[in-house]
């Protein structure tokens, strides 16, 4: 999830118009986790910070909210400090936890073992001389673990899983995104970089990603994999797929091999994606996603299926960056209020939905001057559409 957004929003787009040539009524999407009594509302933001820096306050926020849950980084995506650090640090997400009243994710970046040349910036994202240092002693994707931080990203994943369940949390929010340079989504390109044939750095991520799926059977066999986005399906230039589907059908691959109940669920951020002009709109995508992921549907049942995500805004005179864009120069939606019907679609036919609380639409979920607004119309309508009381304020 890009935090700058525009990059996200150009390749979603360009997906769609490739892809081309779904609720007021309880309908549900093949291959949703299908809504028990309500729709499970998990909060995803980059307001939120890294856990060494969540605050009480950000705790009390979460707490009057209307969400289930919330992702909080253990690490941040450029964040190269030692293991032994990051795992002191881990130690306080239960007692956050206690103090919030509901489930905390851990948001797991795979960004930790991408190489990042010097002066690149991808994400817009400037990092320090110890991180410049790290990333920069990675040849495109820490493959062969020479850097050291394939073991680092495999230990972050451990951690990740091992910390979700003793907190009771549901699972892990998965980031598969290649923040520190998006070129190394494309296997030819990681190839080149690395001096290795394609089919051997495809045969090696798939390996990663079913060592991935073996640390999920031993820590957390149970887990929600609750991926950003997967990529699964996608044909990259060269007519490859692309690096983050390659790991996610490893993963998937052990899995399902090993009967491992864990479910990986791509979340819907390149399509349907964050934003949609309307509710027509987003019924196509929804269609068109699940027609594209209907393969690994179907070969995966049981271990992959879909949740839904949406980035709604309170004041269109505010937008910025992608967001801004996608709105255009008359924005469908005005207000929040007018984001009623969308949700409403996607509570009806997702288990699990995924609030962007953008920083292009100024969407601070710790911010009381607009927090409860978000609050009150998310705990409606999610009464509205599963009759279950939505208690904002526990």
């Amino acid at each position: 999830m890009m935090p700058h957004g525009t990059w996200r929003w150009r390749r979603c787009s360009a997906w769609w118009a490739l892809a081309t040539g779904v609720v007021v009524a309880f309908a549900v999407s093949a291959g949703a986790e299908v809504p028990e009594r309500k729709p499970y509302l998990l909060l995803v933001s980059f307001y939120t910070p890294p856990l060494a820096g969540v605050t009480d306050e950000h705790l009390a926020f979460i707490r009057e909210s209307a969400y289930d849950g919330v992702a909080i980084p253990i690490a941040d995506a450029y964040d190269a400090a030692p293991l032994a650090e990051i795992v002191q640090i881990a130690a306080q997400l239960d007692s956050a936890r206690v103090k919030s009243q509901m489930d905390l994710w851990p948001w797991f970046y795979l960004n930790r073992f991408v190489g990042r040349p010097e002066g690149r910036h991808d994400a817009g994202v400037q990092v320090g001389d110890r991180a410049a240092d790290y990333f920069g002693r990675i040849r495109a994707l820490d493959l062969d673990d020479r850097a050291g931080a394939l073991s680092d990203m495999i230990g972050l994943w451990r951690l990740s899983l091992r910390s979700a369940r003793a907190s009771g949390s549901p699972g892990v929010v998965v980031d598969l995104e290649l923040y520190n340079d998006y070129r190394c989504s494309n296997v030819t390109f990681v190839a080149k970089q690395r001096g290795e044939t394609v089919e051997q750095v495809r045969e090696r991520l798939r390996e990663v990603g079913r060592d991935m799926g073996r640390i999920v059977a031993e820590e957390y066999p149970d887990a929600v994999l609750l991926a950003l986005f997967t990529r699964l399906g996608e044909t990259g230039s060269g007519g490859t797929a692309p690096t983050e589907s390659e790991l996610s059908e490893g993963l998937l691959g052990f899995l399902a091999e090993k009967s491992v109940p864990a479910r990986l669920l791509d979340g819907g951020e390149i399509s349907p994606g964050y934003y949609n002009p309307g509710v027509d709109a987003l019924r196509r995508r929804i269609a068109e996603r699940e027609e594209h992921l209907r393969p690994f549907l179907e070969k995966y049942a049981g271990r992959f299926g879909l949740a839904g995500t949406i980035a709604p805004y309170h004041d269109s005179k505010i937008l910025e960056s992608w967001i801004a864009d996608a709105a255009g120069t008359d924005p469908p939606f005005r207000s929040l209020e007018d984001f009623r019907p969308m949700l409403r679609e996607l509570f009806a036919r997702y288990r699990y939905v995924w609030i962007y609380a953008a920083k292009a639409a100024k969407a601070n979920p710790y911010d009381p001057a607009i927090a409860p607004q978000y609050n009150r119309i998310f705990a409606e309508v999610i009464e509205e559409v599963s009759g279950s009381h939505v208690p904002v304020g526990r």
